[in-house]
């Protein structure tokens, strides 16, 4: 996925000698650079949401599909399924809605076959 913030360019190199106190800046939003580019594209967007149920999650993805026009829309609680963990519970929300759990490898194998009909 790509990230919503982005750090300032620093001059010169980073002491690993002291503290470093990273400034966030908010990112423009690149999925609609990529829709507005490239109209046709089928794009499958990410969702992360947390501390939601299964029907609060499967709402947002639907909406935010909607809302967007995208493809389809794959949403997970951080709170259940961590960024850099190695599996996972996933939302699938395109003209097919399926839950997909396990390792990510495996889910996204199956979210291909779900693109591919």
């Amino acid at each position: 996925a790509i990230p919503d913030f982005k750090t300032s360019p620093q001059k010169g190199k980073v002491s690993s000698g002291k503290a470093l106190v990273l400034r966030l800046e908010p990112r423009g939003k690149m999925l609609w650079k990529v829709r507005e580019k490239f109209p046709l594209l089928k794009i499958i967007a990410f969702k992360a949401l947390f501390g939601k149920g299964k029907k609060e999650i499967e709402k947002a993805a639907a909406k935010f599909r909607a809302q967007n026009g995208f493809f389809a829309v794959v949403a997970t609680d951080l709170r259940a399924s961590p960024a850099g963990a190695d599996s996972g519970t996933f939302y699938f929300c395109g003209a097919k809605k399926k839950w997909l759990k396990g390792k990510k490898t495996g889910v996204a194998k199956r979210i291909a076959g779900l693109v591919a009909g």
